[in-house]
């Protein structure tokens, strides 16, 4: 495939510099090792995204030979967009890091057309984003985490009914919930444990309330 093939309007804001305080920012003159971090969300609201950056900071500074921007993208963009932007991104980088599964589709195109940049993805396997040498995925045992948790409930709960409401129903969530349902079930086999995914990871329309006060009804 080439890059020609993804068809972006060069101008148009599919993703917007976001400025980090203390981040050793890249210039139009820089020649150092360049690294463009994306991020869906507003890293200030998320503690997440906000981690990956200090630990982008920590490691890429100036006296490392290294300088970082940061992309989010932009309100109600597409996947057409997002493509646009994984390729934006590319085009000035040596190092494209996405944080999060939404990226998958962006990177595995994009990767495939700029062989001389280097990508990585969290929450998503390499072969799963691509599967190239320039590809590398980061996934996490968060199924462990779950299941400690629910170690811990399944001995104070009295009722013995649990419930987790979730965000999206994606592999890392689900992975996390498992995790609990088997943490739950190994101290309290009479424990009932249910599941609600809501689809996003904010509270937009009250999702997470109306859930949680739907499963304990």
């Amino acid at each position: 495939m080439s890059c020609t093939d993804i068809q972006c309007v060069f101008g148009t804001a599919y993703a917007i510099s976001v400025p980090i305080f203390g981040m050793d920012a890249c210039t139009e003159t820089t020649r150092a090792k360049r690294i463009t971090i994306m991020v869906e969300g507003d890293p200030a609201e998320n503690p997440f995204l906000s981690l990956a950056l200090v630990g982008a900071m920590a490691e890429c500074t100036s006296g490392a030979g290294c300088c970082l921007r940061v992309h989010q993208l932009a309100t109600g963009y597409t996947a057409a967009d997002q493509n646009c932007a994984v390729r934006g991104a590319a085009d000035i980088s040596d190092m494209v890091m996405a944080v999060g599964f939404a990226f998958t589709d962006g990177v595995k195109e994009v990767s495939a057309c700029h062989k001389n940049t280097k990508f990585g993805i969290i929450d998503v396997g390499a072969t799963e984003a691509g599967g190239g040498d320039n590809v590398a995925g980061v996934t996490f045992k968060e199924d462990e985490a779950g299941f400690l948790v629910g170690i811990i409930a399944g001995q104070v709960t009295a009722s013995k009914k649990l419930h987790v409401v979730a965000g999206a129903e994606v592999p890392s969530v689900v992975k996390y919930a498992n995790g609990f349902r088997l943490g739950v079930e190994g101290v309290c086999p009479t424990c009932t444990v249910g599941v609600t995914y809501t689809g996003v990871f904010d509270n937009t329309d009250n999702r997470g309330p109306v859930a949680a006060q739907a499963a304990m009804a």
